[in-house]
């Protein structure tokens, strides 16, 4: 087997693949919600400690207890979904409805100072709607570079012609190429 006698394309077959999309907004806006709401959750229980410690007891004491535990736990769940919205884009309706859900549950310890959930509905509904780009690749005339594919013109050939010096598609009408000015024949 012999070495081709054209220079390999620079970057592959069709160039170099752009970075996979990802839903930045929607990760951002929920990865700081899930915090707002894990702080909001860490202050009820530390409120709770305080008031436990001081020897200040009154009937709702276990209460507070109950929902900065659920506060907290609404906060990690909300940070790992979003986490995972970031590594895992081809999900995003599932982990926007799991970030939506749990944003709207965290009303029952303060919703993240009401900021964390406003910003984890906002997230929710970003990664729900959500689409990626399509990368296609670029087109490539006649003259391209050896190795390179050949992606034929988005019009038909009976309306057009191709310059026998530079390669350019021109109309069947035109006598002299627009590119280089070479005489057309008829």
């Amino acid at each position: 087997m012999g070495t081709s006698p054209y220079p390999a394309p620079p970057y592959g077959q069709y160039g170099p693949l752009p970075m996979e999309p990802k839903p930045m907004a929607a990760f951002i806006l929920a990865l700081v919600a899930g915090v707002l709401i894990l702080l909001g959750g860490v202050l009820e229980l530390w409120v709770a400690a305080a008031l436990f410690g001081s020897g200040f007891v009154f009937p709702n004491n276990d209460w507070l207890v109950a929902f900065g535990v659920v506060g907290v736990s609404l906060g990690i769940f909300v940070v790992a979904f979003s986490v995972l919205l970031y590594f895992h884009p081809q999900h995003h309706v599932v982990f926007g409805v799991l970030i939506l859900v749990l944003s709207l549950l965290s009303v029952l310890d303060y919703g993240g100072f009401l900021v964390g959930l406003v910003l984890g509905i906002v997230g929710g509904i970003l990664a729900i709607t959500w689409t990626p780009y399509r990368w296609t690749p670029p087109f490539y005339g006649p003259m391209s570079p050896a190795g390179w594919p050949y992606v034929p013109p988005p019009y038909s050939a009976a309306s057009h012609r191709a310059c026998l010096k530079c390669g350019r598609f021109i109309g069947l009408d035109s006598k002299f190429c627009p590119q280089c000015g070479n005489a057309v024949a008829d």
